[in-house]
């Protein structure tokens, strides 16, 4: 079978170029007429500015700025602090908002940020499509979590129906997890006329083109309520590393399907991959990578960083930060052979001559060249076919302005990345702003760039400015927008 290695690991350093990761999730319920949408971040806080006390211990803060909109219109809008406690090991944050919202669409928009320095920030955008539960039998959405237990603490904001919950961030189930926790509320069961109703599991594993390959299924019966809170577990423990696809049905004896439930979740298992890795190796590109040096290793793995997944950049985090040589090389050689078949060894060999060649390109005194911003954008979408490099602009950082006409993995025209070096020492651009889909945004990136002078802002106060009075010889952003 074809193995997908699942990429990512929590609660582990998860490190992205601007500090700030996060998970947000959303489910809809309802209880006594009322609809309500439960809104769950998962916020870790490696890479953040931190607080420290003569107790070596230190706290975080992170910012959350939310905007929920329905078309134009802005529904909710809230401005959170959120404060960790004070610990000598980092943690992740976890925030659950519940908003009572009418059956429609929306568009829920958090912007993150590191409160001890604002300059690192994300923003995401979620779609929230709220069912009408009022009538018909129905299942609410399905949520996985990565711990469940009995509580009486019910202070606690990830508490609900007398148990704790951590959710399953990124919908990640890692080596440390065999237990799968799910769980989901029926509406209006007792509408059902035969004697008892049923809740059927089944679990599938989906390949590369999303084809279902049936697992695992399970049932149990359930008696007519109301509302009925149902909380499951499963033991995954023998379940390979790859992709899932949980599919929950409400059914009555004859197995008709009033409505059903799914989720998606990746799983890394690595015990039994290293039993099914050996069914399907080339035997001449398997020798090859696994002769590659500790060293080789290193590099190879943060050098795929640019070309797949944040998913898959903290599962790469979590083998460098592990000792075992071999499951390095085996999820390298996975990795080619995934994507390359038969030509493994000559794609991986043409790539590292491109991360080679980029390592010397954007070579800077803060670490290696192929770790840079502009390496990253190099290798993710090739050469652009125009960089504009500027270091006279009055009172602006140096920068570069680099344009693609097509990126060839969206569809994407007329792309445009602005990287700027604030260092001023050495050659260490960061990426400041582009458009590009799926990449870091800034709509405040002028004011960022000419930092120098920004008491010169456009607009009313400094907060709502997103940019700097022009002059003669202020042109970034007309440079960016042509």
């Amino acid at each position: 079978m074809k193995i997908q290695l699942c990429l990512w690991l929590m609660l582990l350093n998860i490190n992205n170029a601007f500090g700030i990761n996060a998970d947000v999730q959303h489910y809809n319920f309802y209880i006594d007429g009322v609809h309500y949408t439960e809104v769950v971040y998962y916020l870790p806080t490696t890479g953040l500015k931190s607080t420290y006390y003569s107790d070596s211990s230190f706290h975080n803060s992170i910012g959350l700025t939310l905007l929920l909109k329905k078309g134009s219109q802005i529904i909710k809008a809230e401005k959170l602090h959120l404060e960790s406690p004070r610990y000598h090991q980092r943690k992740p944050l976890i925030h659950v908002i519940r908003w009572p919202l009418p059956p429609g669409n929306y568009l829920l928009e958090s912007t993150i940020y590191d409160a001890q320095n604002s300059s690192q920030e994300i923003t995401l955008l979620s779609s929230v499509d709220v069912p009408d539960y009022q009538i018909s039998v129905a299942l609410s959405d399905l949520q996985l979590f990565s711990i469940c237990r009995n509580t009486k603490d019910s202070s606690l904001m990830n508490t609900k129906n007398g148990f704790y919950y951590e959710p399953l961030p990124y919908q990640f189930v890692d080596r440390n997890q065999n237990v799968l926790y799910t769980y989901l509320e029926s509406y209006h069961t007792n509408k059902i006329k035969r004697e008892n109703y049923f809740i059927k599991y089944k679990l599938f594993e989906l390949d590369s083109n999303s084809n279902n390959k049936l697992v695992d299924e399970w049932i149990f019966r359930k008696d007519h309520k109301e509302r009925d809170i149902i909380l499951n577990t499963r033991d995954i423990s023998q379940i390979p590393s790859g992709k899932y696809l949980l599919k929950v049905y409400l059914i009555d004896r004859n197995d008709f399907i009033y409505d059903s439930s799914a989720a998606e979740f990746d799983r890394y298992n690595p015990f039994w991959d290293k039993l099914i890795y050996l069914s399907y190796a080339s035997k001449k590109d398997e020798q090859y990578f696994s002769q590659l040096s500790d060293d080789s290793v290193y590099i190879s793995l943060k050098s795929l960083y640019p070309i797949i997944s944040s998913n898959e950049q903290g599962f790469i985090d979590y083998l460098i930060n592990n000792n075992r040589l071999a499951e390095k090389r085996n999820y390298l050689y996975s990795y080619w052979r995934e994507n390359y078949a038969d030509s493994a060894y000559y794609a991986y060999s043409m790539y590292m001559e491109e991360v080679r060649k980029v390592d010397q390109m954007f070579r800077s005194g803060f670490g290696r060249g192929f770790e840079s911003d502009r390496a990253r954008i190099y290798l993710r979408y090739g050469k652009p076919i125009e960089v504009f490099k500027e270091d006279q602009d009055s009172g602006a950082f140096p920068y570069e302005i680099w344009k693609y006409d097509k990126i060839k993995k969206t569809g994407q025209n007329n792309v445009k990345f602005i990287f700027y070096n604030s260092d001023l020492g050495g050659s260490n651009y960061r990426l400041l702003h582009c458009n590009a889909y799926g990449e870091r945004k800034n709509e405040k990136w002028e004011l960022e760039l000419y930092r120098k002078v920004n008491d010169e802002y456009e607009g009313e106060n400094p907060f709502d400015a997103t940019g700097v009075k022009r002059t003669f010889s202020r042109r970034a952003r007309e440079y960016f927008e042509e």
